[in-house]
């Protein structure tokens, strides 16, 4: 006769081969946050008080590359990515009673469905930190126009992953002044190209309200700013995303 004897959750005698948790948590520590920067920025209040030629020379030196007014962006991204690993991380190894909103009622289908929305959260900021997207060039089939655009893979509502995100850069053939210049316009910056301030010619102007900043873009490689707009392009989509706008 089969005895029916309570099981024990803590110990029933199975072990996972793998535990796609702890796998995922393991992928997302992996990823190096220290993105390198290929731009140089002053502010242009600043740079008009420094000497011409220290001005001129501060903007030719690879060593001040800085993210600049991007930065405040690059460090939401961060943020987010570090915040979706922990709360994937605490709600799956801490006891369910000191987990914020834990009310004693939780089920199993639950406790699954919410694990499952934050793996998709995780593997979301994971895209963004990480892309993955290939760079194509195309012709619109009506003006002939040529233009260059990314098609990145993203993580669908139900975990699928699929190259279904993709952005235009711009038309074939833009310098880096140009390419930057439509960036800074989808972030909500006046850029203005070829203006000389202090006695020296800088690449751009940048302003939002009354703020200005002058920013040099001659020393950046193409293949560095399609990835910047990547992760800029892929953090905009998560933040639409998840209302965060």
């Amino acid at each position: 006769m089969l005895l029916n004897n309570p099981t024990n959750i803590t110990n029933y005698g199975y072990t996972a081969v793998e535990d796609d948790v702890l796998a995922l948590l393991g992928k997302a520590g992996a990823i190096k946050m220290d993105m390198v920067p290929t731009l140089i920025f002053k502010e242009a209040g600043e740079f008009e008080k420094m000497d011409t030629e220290v001005a001129r020379h501060f903007l030719q030196n690879p060593k001040n590359y800085s993210w600049g007014v991007l930065q405040e962006i690059r460090d939401e991204m961060i943020e987010e990515f570090i915040s979706n690993q922990n709360r994937l991380r605490d709600l799956y190894l801490n006891p369910l009673e000191t987990i914020e909103g834990y009310n004693g009622k939780l089920n199993a289908k639950d406790l699954v469905s919410y694990i499952e929305y934050l793996k998709v959260r995780l593997r979301r900021s994971m895209s963004y930190m990480l892309p993955e997207f290939t760079f194509t060039k195309s012709t619109n089939p009506s003006t002939k126009t040529k233009y260059e655009l990314i098609k990145a893979y993203w993580i669908d509502d139900d975990g699928t992953r699929s190259r279904s995100f993709n952005k235009t850069m711009g038309n074939q053939g833009l310098n880096m002044e140009l390419l930057n210049v439509k960036m800074f316009e989808t972030l909500g910056y006046i850029a203005l190209l070829d203006k000389r301030v202090n006695g020296v010619l800088v690449d751009i102007v940048l302003s939002k309200g009354e703020q200005q900043w002058v920013v040099e873009v001659k020393h950046q490689v193409k293949e560095n700013y399609i990835d910047a707009f990547a992760t800029i392009e892929l953090w905009k989509h998560y933040k639409t995303q998840y209302g965060m706008q």
